[in-house]
This record gives structure tokens, C-alpha cells and sequence, in this order.
């Protein structure tokens, strides 16, 4: 179940990312920070799923008993189909990468965590030869390329590379202001914090992506207080041109002046024009679609294994002593004469009788122990349709005693079934 449960995952951060998304929208616009948004939804990807395993379980509704169990063909949309064909393509490919999502994990993770304090490591020795001067009434350290940037997590240190002593005192002002921001609001660890929580479920893309946001709105909204701080903001924006074409690559735990191409668009346009506020239907409007979005990621079930002794399922009421032999007494037509239910069975499906094979058998959700009194059980007439799961896809479903196959027979509704012959 470890696959699903990724899956699972995936999917509550992706919900809470694109309500994060919406928030970001209607923050900016109205000049506030957004940074501590982006990192309450990489912590709610992480904690939602892991609640989650301590949620009391309840059976899945895996194929409900009423009108809604028609035939995929029947059905209105041909999507539909698809998605149940994905649905089982999926869960195949889950339950043969079982043994070995748990190893993967592990090794994902230690190789990121190995390869990130490595990296560190050899920044802290490059900074102790580092010499150190005052820039604007601050004291920094100045690297031969790195930087701007803030290092250290306990006892933080502004670097500036040597090429910005060259400019003038007004750029060098605003590049230390820059640092400065983010040592004072604590930029640095906010983004170790991202980078840990990739360190502890590597393989999520959504939380990649949500630490990519994090990073964008950390330097926006550093550069919304240097704006605030009577920063030009002409000067300014010439200043992250110029330091754009001259920084060099930073790890993405680093705060720095600095940012990849497309940040740094995003930033020179919230530079030269402000920020763009949106109506009130507007906000209404998103502002819906995010508590929407949260709502459901809340809400989303979490993958349980299939339980399906002792009730019908997808319902926590256990059946009633008797309910089996009483659906089954209710499908009888008084004396009629039962058929072997073989005989009903879908060419290529694991047979119930006289081959060694032993299939898991249901009719309508209640399971049949005894495959040896299908015969006296049900009418052909009776039936509706039948299912039958093999291979990985059942034994995904419902456990691995679905080895050899699972077999679901489906009865008419009443008032469908035709007379049986006395």
C-alpha cells in the first residue's frame, strides 16, 4: 500500500500547492508577503499524508451495489473507461514496485542529504579564507564570484562578490540592504527548512515544485522591503540586471540577490510597475477556489487496503446475521432450478471448480467461502454481469490471498430479473 499512499501524497500536495498558488495571487496584489504561505503548504504536503496513516480506517468503496455499478460501456462518457483501464494500469505497476519503493526512498534520500552537507561543507571551507570588509556600514565577507548571498544558519554572514566593490556607493548600498533583509527575516532558514522537507520525501515532485515557490517568494518579497526602504526603484532594477549577468550558480537553500532567469523577469516587472490589485469579484472568485482546494485536500480518503469480511463494501455497518443467505434466498425464484455458475463465467477467467485454482468470489459484495455451493446459489438469470480481476490489479485490491483472481458476480435490481423456469 506504500505506492498508493505516495500517489496519495501526491495528490494533497498538489491540491494544497494550487491553493497556495491562488493565496500567492491575492497577497501580491495587495503588496503582502507571501513567503510564509508557500512554506505552511510544504509542511501541510508532508503532514496531511502522515495523519492520514493514523486516520481510523474504514473499508473502500471499490464497487458500490446500485444503479451507479452499470457496465463502463453503459456509461455516458467513454473517458470514463479510460480512466478505469489507467486506474488498473496503475495499480499494477504499484503492487510489482512494492518491495522496492521503501529502499528507493531511503536511498533517495540519503544520497540528497549526503550530496547537500557535502556541499555546504565545502562552502564553509571556501569562507574561512574569504578576508572581510565594511560595505555600507556592514561587515561582509568577499568572495572571489560568489554571492550576493547569506551564509550560516545559527550565525548568519553576508558575501558579496569582489566585482560589486567596483560599482557605486548607491548599488552597493542596495545590494547589502538586499542581504540584510534576508538575514533580518530569516530567509536562510526558512529555506533549509524547504530543503529538509525535500530531503524527507524526494520522491514528490509537487514538493519541488512548492520549494521553487518558496524560493520566489522569499526574493519577492525581499525586494518588496527594499523598495519600502526608499530604495529607486530604477536603480534598483539595474542593479538585479547587472547582478544577474554576473552571479554565479547558488544552492537553492542560499538567499541571495541573485535568481534564475525567469525569477528575475518576474521580479523587474513587480520592480517597474507595482503590484496590480484585482476587483472584488475577482477576489471573491479565487479566494473560493482556494478554500476549495484546501477543502479537498483535507478531505481527500486515504488509500486503505480493502476490507470486505463480515459487510457489503464501502460501508461501515456490518451485515446482519444471516444477510448473505438471505440476498441469496431473496434471488431464488421459490423452487427454481439452480445452474453450476461456471457455466456464466467469461472465457479466460480463473474457474471456481475442478481446476486447482481458488479464486476469491463475491456476489454483490458479500463474499462466497464455499465455491463448491455457487451451483445452489444463484440463477443465471439473476446475474447482471461478472467481473474478474487477475494478476497484480486484484491482488492491489484486495490482498494478497487474490492471488489466483477475483471473481465478482453482480445481480439485477428487483424488477429486473426475468421468471426462472419451474
Amino acid at each position: 500500500m506504500m505506492g498508493a499512499w505516495m500517489v496519495y501524497a501526491v495528490v494533497v500536495g498538489a491540491l494544497l500547492g494550487g491553493a497556495a498558488l491562488i493565496t500567492d495571487v491575492l497577497l501580491r496584489a495587495r503588496g503582502l508577503p507571501c513567503r510564509w504561505m508557500w512554506a505552511m503548504a510544504m509542511a501541510a504536503a508532508l503532514a496531511v499524508p502522515v495523519v492520514s496513516l493514523a486516520r481510523p480506517s474504514a473499508p473502500a468503496a471499490i464497487v458500490p451495489t446500485d444503479a451507479a455499478t452499470a457496465p463502463v460501456a453503459d456509461a455516458p462518457h467513454a473517458w470514463l473507461a479510460a480512466v478505469e483501464a489507467g486506474a488498473d494500469r496503475l495499480g499494477t505497476l504499484l503492487a510489482a514496485a512494492e518491495p522496492h519503493l521503501l529502499p528507493a526512498w531511503l536511498v533517495g534520500s540519503l544520497l540528497l542529504t549526503l550530496v547537500l552537507a557535502g556541499g555546504l561543507l565545502q562552502l564553509r571551507a571556501r569562507a574561512r579564507a574569504w578576508p572581510t570588509r565594511r560595505v555600507a556600514g556592514t561587515e561582509v565577507l568577499v568572495s572571489e564570484g560568489f554571492g550576493p548571498a547569506v551564509l550560516g544558519l545559527r550565525r548568519t554572514r553576508i558575501v558579496v562578490p569582489r566585482w560589486l566593490l567596483e560599482l557605486d556607493h548607491d548599488r552597493r548600498c542596495l545590494a547589502v540592504w538586499h542581504e540584510d533583509e534576508h538575514r533580518s527575516a530569516h530567509d536562510a532558514q526558512l529555506l533549509f527548512a524547504g530543503v529538509v522537507a525535500i530531503l524527507l520525501a524526494p520522491w514528490n515532485p509537487v514538493l519541488w515544485w512548492q520549494l521553487r515557490r518558496l524560493r520566489a517568494a522569499v526574493e519577492l518579497d525581499c525586494d518588496a522591503r527594499v523598495l519600502r526602504r526608499g530604495a529607486r526603484r530604477a536603480l534598483y532594477g539595474s542593479l538585479l540586471l547587472e547582478v544577474g549577468t554576473g552571479a554565479t550558480r547558488l544552492p537553492i537553500s542560499v538567499a541571495a540577490l541573485s535568481a534564475p532567469p525567469s525569477l528575475l523577469e518576474r521580479r523587474l516587472i513587480m520592480i517597474g510597475r507595482g503590484t496590480k490589485k484585482h476587483g472584488m469579484l475577482a477576489t471573491g472568485m479565487l479566494s473560493a477556489a482556494a478554500v476549495l482546494a484546501v477543502a479537498m485536500a483535507c478531505e481527500t480518503a486515504p488509500p486503505i487496503e480493502p476490507t470486505m469480511d463480515g459487510g457489503r463494501i464501502g460501508t461501515n455497518a456490518p451485515q446482519e446475521r444471516g444477510g448473505a443467505e438471505r440476498l441469496i434466498q431473496e434471488i431464488r425464484d421459490g423452487e427454481g432450478r439452480p445452474a453450476r455458475i461456471v457455466r456464466a463465467l467469461p472465457e479466460g477467467a480463473p474457474r471456481a471448480l475442478g481446476d486447482g485454482e481458488a479464486p476469491i468470489i463475491y456476489i454483490d459484495g458479500i463474499r462466497v467461502r464455499n465455491s463448491d455451493a455457487l451451483a445452489d446459489l444463484v440463477e443465471p438469470d439473476a446475474i447482471e454481469r461478472i467481473e474478474v480481476i487477475k494478476g497484480g490489479a486484484a491482488e492491489a485490491l484486495f490482498g494478497s490471498e487474490a492471488a489466483d483472481g477475483v471473481i465478482q458476480i453482480f445481480l439485477k435490481r428487483a424488477g429486473e430479473q426475468r421468471g426462472t423456469p419451474r
